[in-house]
């Protein structure tokens, strides 16, 4: 309504001007260099707008004249590329079809989106599916903002694989730090640190990690208890024990009850001084005891005598609330100080829905070396074939066993994958299977020999009064 008011409006002015002009016409002379032009308004404005359209005319003839080869050239140019983006889209439509040759002839019609993200997406594809990791492609995928991440990650798992991990970490450092970027750059660049021991972009990674991803508050306190803790090991394997020891305090601040954190310090803390050890043992085994704790405490009193190794045992699961562990610990110990029937009654206060092979193997060995009876022994042996797997330190990728925490998979090295879990112990499977396949006259000699083994492990506590 509003654009029809205002034609309207010009359209009476336009009316009422010719009226007038046509009531009014008035003469105009123009004089110039002896020449004299006399005209009426009205035709002076007619000629005007004649000449005016006509100069247009003019100029737009002129410049269509002008930029002929050029707008020739666009056209086909244009028309080159229509071909090539329809050839691309078939391409891609043979791509998906799993038509591999097809899907190259087609992107070989292409040539003219040679360098285009597209482009450049299908190519790498193709080559991909030939094995053939073209850098040329991935470096070109660089300079678009479409491809650079696929580009990064791609060529990052190239280096990887050829083990040069300095050139891994120069390509993934080109990653955008923002919200929107996938948290696998940030952990695969911590990782790369990690690998690389550049202790100082692993902690600022981990600050990425914070700011650009959407780690819970949790995960991100065990995360920073893990670096901590990896950082640790590495110092201790360099010999700087000092700075080792304040990593793994500062790893236990964040997760107390890590319990490679507190072997680890108790380890420290052993080396310099025992007595602070073992005060440090008890009180962690009184919060966090674990199997880990238990198998460090066998091994740092292998020097004692029986009676000493059972007394300090008896003396730390006094405090332990974790009636597994503090069995566990005790029958290992018991074990160690060749005190069998401490051991066996250790192992009997484990409610037999928590054994495992391990366990069914103990008590196999503690019936050769007490008793000497090798059908009984044996009998342990199969149940251990059934029983439930170990808990211990394993890749949840991979399957690697390990016999202590990582933070990255020596096999595959993925990153944090090292759990405490039921695993299939490879060796422990082997034992038992070795042990199951022997013939009748190693078991014969074994026989003779646990015979006098066990009655020397029995006169031995009989004479030492341990179990009293």
């Amino acid at each position: 309504m509003f654009k029809f008011i205002i034609f309207f409006t010009l359209c009476s002015i336009l009316g009422f001007l010719t009226i007038w002009l046509k009531k009014e016409p008035g003469n105009i002379s123009i004089e110039w260099h002896g020449w004299l032009i006399e005209t009426s308004m009205p035709i002076l404005i007619i000629g005007s707008i004649i000449i005016f359209l006509l100069l247009t005319f003019i100029y737009i003839a002129s410049k269509r004249l002008l930029y002929l080869p050029k707008n020739i050239h666009q056209a086909i140019t244009k028309k080159k590329i229509n071909k090539a983006t329809i050839a691309l889209n078939n391409a891609f439509s043979a791509k998906s079809m799993n038509e591999i040759e097809l899907a190259k002839q087609f992107s070989n019609k292409a040539k003219k989106l040679n360098n285009t993200p597209l482009k450049l997406l299908l190519d790498m594809n193709i080559r991909e599916y030939y094995n053939d990791d073209n850098k040329n492609i991935l470096t070109n995928m660089l300079l678009h903002s479409e491809t650079k991440l696929l580009s990064i990650k791609k060529l990052t798992n190239i280096y990887i694989k050829e083990n040069n991990i300095s050139k891994a970490i120069e390509t993934i450092k080109l990653t955008p730090k923002s919200n929107k970027t996938p948290n696998w750059f940030f952990y695969k660049f911590l990782q790369l640190n990690i690998i690389d021991n550049n202790w100082k972009n692993v902690f600022e990674t981990l600050n990425h990690i914070s700011k650009y991803t959407d780690i819970s508050s949790k995960d991100y306190k065990i995360l920073q208890g893990n670096i901590y803790l990896a950082k640790a090991i590495n110092l201790k394997n360099r010999n700087h024990k000092a700075e080792s020891l304040e990593n793994v305090n500062q790893s236990l601040k964040y997760i107390p009850s890590f319990s490679s954190a507190i072997v680890l310090k108790a380890n420290l803390l052993h080396n310099k001084n025992p007595r602070l050890c073992m005060d440090f043992l008890k009180s962690s085994w009184k919060h966090f005891s674990h199997p880990d704790l238990a198998n460090f405490i066998c091994e740092i009193n292998y020097n004692k005598t029986n009676a000493s190794i059972l007394k300090i045992i008896k003396e730390i699961i006094k405090s332990g609330n974790n009636n597994y562990n503090n069995n566990l610990l005790l029958a290992k110990g018991a074990i160690k100080a060749n005190s069998w029937t401490t051991a066996r009654e250790a192992i009997n206060n484990i409610p037999k829905e928590n054994w495992t092979k391990n366990i069914y193997i103990m008590m196999a060995n503690l019936e050769k070396k007490e008793n000497g009876n090798l059908k009984i022994y044996n009998e342990w042996i199969k149940k251990a074939e059934e029983a439930n797997l170990d808990f211990i330190w394993g890749c949840i990728k991979c399957s690697h066993i390990d016999k202590e925490w990582k933070i990255l998979c020596p096999k595959c090295f993925s990153l944090n994958s090292i759990k405490w879990q039921q695993f299939i112990d490879d060796k422990t499977l082997s034992k038992i299977k070795t042990i199951s396949q022997k013939n009748d006259e190693i078991i014969i000699d074994e026989y003779d020999k646990n015979k006098e083994n066990a009655a020397r492990g029995i006169l031995g506590e009989l004479d030492k009064g341990i179990n009293n």
